[in-house]
């Protein structure tokens, strides 16, 4: 905190002076009204001063806080969860050598779309996969394309496998090739939220993207997400 002190070394002898003349001099009150105006503009001065010193200080702290997030990768990224909804059963059914041969082909098929729309991938997941967008528009034709690829995926196997997808966007932050933070988590709790074939996607990324010519958002209401307080609105996203 930063104190401005004044003293006024009129206001005592000189006004004093002036009471036991017992009259008024006006050059002593010309004197004193000039010394109260440079005294305000002093203090006018000072409370700038102190404005510009606290605002820099507000400046200072905005550096700084910019210069953690660079030196810890923070960004902002559209990230997106997907898997397979019942390969464990298929898998249980069928016998590893086919659920392995199936894997395979999801997983190219996944890679090829992130490629395609300049997706990432970060990480493998089992039967899923962690990645990420620049864009909220290259987000949703991936997802749909890979809703798409998996249909072409079943067609060739004859099986009737199904995919979720969860989207959102939010500040991560980028550690040996890997996404962590909340929205990393966020993402996740929106897909397990999806049901067969369903693209869901958070408030946050709605807002993001206007409604286009081939898609739209459908309200799926407020959901408790584990690990986040308070319900949080989903949408499903759906092609027109």
């Amino acid at each position: 905190m930063v104190i401005f002190l004044f003293t006024v070394p009129i206001v005592g002898d000189q006004i004093q002076e002036i009471l036991k003349a017992g009259r008024v001099d006006p050059d002593k009150i010309d004197q004193l009204n000039e010394r109260v105006v440079e005294l305000e503009h002093q203090l006018a001065q000072a409370r700038a001063e102190k404005r510009v010193y606290e605002l820099q200080r507000e400046l200072d702290r905005e550096d700084e806080r910019k210069l953690k997030n660079q030196a810890s990768g923070q960004e902002v990224a559209v990230i997106g969860f997907c898997d397979l909804v019942g390969f464990t059963s298929f898998l249980n059914n069928h016998g590893d050598k086919r659920a392995k041969r199936v894997l395979e082909k999801f997983n190219d098929m996944v890679r090829s779309v992130l490629e395609a729309f300049s997706g990432v991938e970060i990480k493998q997941l089992g039967d899923g996969f962690l990645f990420s967008f620049n864009s909220s528009q290259k987000a949703i034709n991936g997802a749909f394309r890979l809703r798409e690829g998996l249909e072409r995926v079943n067609s060739e196997e004859g099986l009737k496998l199904s995919l979720r997808v969860g989207l959102h966007a939010g500040e991560v932050i980028k550690e040996n090739e890997d996404l962590i933070g909340s929205a990393v988590n966020m993402a996740e709790r929106i897909m397990k939220e999806a049901g067969t074939d369903q693209i869901v996607v958070s408030e946050t990324f709605k807002h993001l993207t206007n409604t286009g010519d081939s898609f739209t958002f459908v309200d799926l209401g407020e959901r408790d997400l584990k690990g986040f307080q308070g319900p949080r609105r989903i949408y499903e996203l759906k092609k027109q």
